[in-house]
């Protein structure tokens, strides 16, 4: 008998393990060009589940074999098709393979001219960027392998586009907190499309290495760590290998935590063709992270839900502003205002906004004695505009300096002129062109609020459909509504 079980399982095929992510120069500058998500800098464990699991909504696992597409494998056919199943509430495999989006068609897509093996690695970023703007094929119109020109008679549908994707962590985040910034998005119930950095120790996760391990599996013999298949186990010696991989979930009692992800060499490989990095190693191995999102489908309910703390110099709860609710502003004609009275110059401030649901945030200053309109977020060195659900947004942001290796932090300060400082702040369910709009609002008349009214239009949700607080600055978003941004 045992000699018929060891001869069944050498029956199984063994395949070689491929990457195929571009990790030159040109391509680093581009994956940490993208701001990163907000909570970069204010995650923290105390809110987070103690596990998140995906995986149910996973399609099959696939095999890319020997051709280099671990980029489309886990950008479009796991994490796309991941985004699709939990949006229908699918996790019956045979269903979820129905709805799966091609890899074949975006790596094709994205791929060198000069690449007509498949045999080259492609870019993180390029891939994202073709989920947003075209979108891709599903897996039943271009299946794998495919190698070659994408085919001409598939159309794009709109709907298999991304609304948008963010940088959870890159090289200049390298601290173990990028444990807690990957866990904090994946409690936003999204997968992550990471590059890894892998050493020979994953491949001993191969179905060959682990036959033995895999029967004392089966038939519930204790299997030990140091043993265990389903636990990559890097030995820090030689990460020389960049690879695309999508994870998962995370688990803060499997392997004293760890990270569960998706792999693309076959379902004879790891544990079902998935794996686990343990917190401790995550930080090590992991050099970038990000996160799709589709466009929220709200049709009832919260649509949006948000509230602003204004803290002053000392940060103490005495000194938090609560600002009065200007009752006459909520008339359709003017925007929603509060007032924060006899505050003195120079005084510094802080804030901080709790945000509810997938959103863009903007926040732009006017004095009304200064001609000049200044965007304070986003700018150059800030975190991304697009802000997850359940997130706590801080400015200022501490900004990480290179040659002091300390943060840097610069807070909100009132300047001369005297006189009534504007405070604006956009909730958006699209991403603004904010200069854009600033340059137009200095060319129209009247006071600040009327100038904004002017210039947004129709495209601010009317006051009357919100709700706002008027014991705090806040307010709440529900049901069906005008406009797009309150």
């Amino acid at each position: 008998m045992k000699n018929l079980i060891f001869i069944s399982f050498l029956l199984f095929p063994i395949f070689s393990n491929s990457q195929g992510l571009l990790l030159d120069k040109k391509s680093e500058k581009e994956y940490q060009s993208i701001h990163p998500k907000n909570s970069s800098f204010i995650a923290s464990n105390i809110r987070l589940k103690k596990k998140v699991d995906l995986s149910v909504y996973l399609p099959s696992i696939l095999n890319q074999d020997t051709s280099s597409t671990c980029v489309g494998m886990a950008a479009a056919y796991y994490l796309r098709t991941i985004l699709d199943a939990q949006n229908l509430g699918l996790t019956k495999k045979s269903e979820i393979d129905k709805i799966a989006y091609s890899p074949s068609y975006l790596y094709n897509a994205i791929k060198d001219s000069s690449n007509k093996y498949c045999d080259a690695g492609t870019n993180i970023i390029k891939a994202l960027d073709f989920l947003k703007t075209k979108g891709i094929a599903k897996y039943y119109e271009q299946g794998y392998p495919y190698c070659g020109e994408n085919k001409s008679d598939i159309i794009l549908q709109p709907s298999s586009k991304i609304m948008d994707y963010i940088r959870v962590f890159g090289l200049i985040d390298r601290t173990d907190n990028v444990t807690s910034l990957a866990k904090k998005a994946l409690n936003e119930d999204s997968p992550l499309l990471a590059l890894v950095m892998l050493d020979n120790a994953i491949y001993g996760m191969d179905f060959k290495y682990t036959i033995w391990t895999r029967i004392k599996a089966f038939f519930g013999f204790e299997v030990k760590e140091k043993e265990d298949f389903r636990l990559w186990r890097p030995n820090n010696k030689k990460f020389n290998v960049a690879h695309a991989v999508c994870i998962v979930g995370y688990d803060d009692e499997k392997y004293g935590g760890a990270f569960q992800v998706a792999n693309s060499w076959g379902s004879w490989w790891g544990d079902d063709g998935l794996f686990w990095i343990k917190y401790t190693d995550f930080h090590k191995v992991v050099m970038y992270c990000y996160q799709g999102y589709l466009k929220p489908n709200n049709t009832q309910g919260i649509d949006l839900a948000a509230n602003l703390n204004i803290n002053i110099m000392p940060f103490t709860e005495d000194n938090e502003e609560y600002g009065r609710l200007d009752n006459e502003s909520l008339a359709p004609n003017q925007l929603a205002t509060y007032y924060l009275p006899n505050q003195k110059n120079e005084t510094q401030y802080n804030l901080e906004a709790n945000i509810d649901k997938l959103t863009y945030l903007y926040y732009i200053v006017k004095n009304d004695e200064d001609a000049e309109i200044n965007i304070l977020f986003p700018n150059a060195d800030s975190t991304s505009e697009l802000m997850g659900p359940n997130t706590k947004f801080k400015l200022p942001r501490h900004i990480w300096n290179e040659k002091k290796q300390e943060y840097d932090s610069t807070l909100i300060t009132l300047t001369e002129p005297l006189g009534m400082e504007n405070w604006l702040f956009l909730f958006s369910t699209k991403k603004l062109n904010i200069q854009d709009y600033v340059n137009k609002i200095k060319t129209e008349k009247g006071n600040f609020s009327q100038k904004v009214k002017s210039v947004f239009g129709a495209e601010l949700v009317p006051n009357q459909q919100i709700q706002y607080d008027k014991k705090k600055i806040g307010f709440t978003l529900m049901g069906k509504h005008t406009g797009s941004i309150v």
